[in-house]
């Protein structure tokens, strides 16, 4: 398994784009850092991967069964993803809040994934 840092700047809601060419996320969250309020929601964005890659990527909130992908998150604590729900992600993008209540960070922080 290799971990990927999500970093989402301060003032931002949404982290940087994260390749994972179709690997699915067995693992979990492994640590969160820099998080003001101690606990939050995480949703994720994703795209596929185009067939032109000069095309930029069409990025949609991540839905299982009609519903937004959503995780409860505290700094220092494991959390565990569904791995079905994730094969043939190409891209992956993780945001504070949800898609429609995203919350800003005052200070930078960082998600760790674990991707395998």
């Amino acid at each position: 398994m290799t971990n990927v840092a999500a970093v989402i700047p301060a003032g931002a809601s949404v982290s940087q784009a994260l390749m994972l060419g179709g690997d699915l996320l067995p693992g979990h969250l492994i640590t969160l850092s820099g998080l003001d309020g101690g606990i939050t929601t995480l949703s994720f964005d994703v795209a596929k991967e185009e067939a032109d890659p000069a095309t930029a990527l069409t990025w949609v909130a991540k839905y299982v069964n009609g519903a937004e992908v959503t995780m409860t998150v505290a700094a220092s604590r494991s959390h565990s993803f569904y791995p079905p729900d994730w094969l043939a992600t190409d891209w992956l993008r993780v945001r504070l809040g949800t898609h429609a209540a995203p919350v800003t960070v005052a200070g930078t922080t960082t998600v760790h994934l674990g991707v395998g």
